[in-house]
């Protein structure tokens, strides 16, 4: 089953003003989700979904795919995530892409590790197979 983990980060946030750059502990906060996305080794793909060139810079340093950015008209406050999940997924087929499992990483949650994100997919799948049968 291949597997993708999107990270979405505008950089429009009303709140707090590039926070998903802020530094904590000496990294940018997305830095945290993609470590661990990458450690948990689960995903083909962990993917910055980002309107910005200068966030798209920081996912590739931390090791992140970000081979396209996001639609402006997905940018917004008030665009769905649902909507900039599916843009990621039809981008990907364009380029002969596909994946099976789409899991999404907030990138504000720096505490979670590779083991929650193993035991969200291993429960997940647990839950999937239970559905199929």
């Amino acid at each position: 089953m291949r597997n993708i983990a999107i990270i979405p980060a505008r950089s429009g946030s009303k709140g707090l003003k590039d926070k998903n750059i802020k530094e904590l502990s000496g990294k940018p906060l997305m830095a945290y989700t993609i470590e661990a996305a990458l450690e948990s080794g689960i995903f083909d793909c962990v993917h910055v979904l980002t309107d910005s060139e200068k966030y798209a810079e920081i996912g590739r340093q931390f090791g992140a795919d970000v081979p396209f950015l996001r639609d402006a008209k997905l940018a917004g406050n008030k665009s769905s995530t649902w909507d900039a999940l599916r843009y990621v997924v039809q981008e990907y087929r364009k380029r002969g892409k596909e994946f099976e499992l789409v899991t999404l990483l907030q990138p504000t949650f720096p505490m979670r590790n590779a083991r929650n994100i193993k035991c969200l997919n291993r429960n997940l799948r647990m839950r999937l197979l239970v559905f199929a049968n």
